[in-house]
């Protein structure tokens, strides 16, 4: 749900940027621009919205913003129309797109996390059920060498999944 909230918001900046686009480009034949309008990185922005690459966006949009709120600028591009709203509008897209990164990478931190508390369990179990089979076998291969036999990690898992399909281990009747 919320890649879709990005991405939708990247696309709803492809009409703001084109207005900036041509208010960017009369400023500068005005020469009222402190850079070209290369240099304000338009072609970036609009690569990362097709791209959907929404963190290279964010860099992007960020570089566009320090250019366009440069008092030079921003005072050429005002006298072509554009606005504080305008910029504005930009700023609030940029901090939402940063927001969403965070969080982002919030879950991904946490989904890491719980892969390896899974995997340390895992490794605990197979450390127990390894040394339990190895221990039966010691046992019984002597004394009872068909028990032997079914210490094994194949009887191990079949038993399991009877088990499972069967709904459980039913507890002994305590005499």
């Amino acid at each position: 749900m919320q890649a879709i909230a990005q991405h939708r918001l990247a696309k709803s900046l492809r009409d703001p940027l084109n207005w900036l686009s041509i208010r960017l480009n009369k400023a500068e034949k005005k020469g009222g621009l402190s850079a070209s309008v290369a240099d304000f990185g338009l072609g970036p922005v609009r690569t990362e919205i097709s791209t959907s690459d929404l963190e290279g966006l964010d860099g992007a949009l960020h570089h566009l913003l320090q250019l366009v709120q440069l008092p030079q600028n921003l005072a050429a591009l005002t006298t072509q129309g554009h606005t504080a709203a305008d910029t504005k509008a930009f700023t609030d897209a940029r901090q939402r797109l940063s927001d969403f990164n965070t969080a982002q990478n919030t879950n991904q931190n946490a989904a890491l996390e719980l892969t390896e508390e899974n995997i340390k369990a895992s490794n605990a179990l197979w450390e127990y059920i390894v040394d339990v089979l190895a221990t039966g076998n010691l046992m019984y291969k002597e004394t009872l060498p068909k028990k032997a036999k079914t210490l094994s990690m194949a009887t191990l898992l079949k038993r399991i999944r009877q088990e499972h399909a069967t709904g459980g281990v039913k507890p002994e009747p305590k005499a």
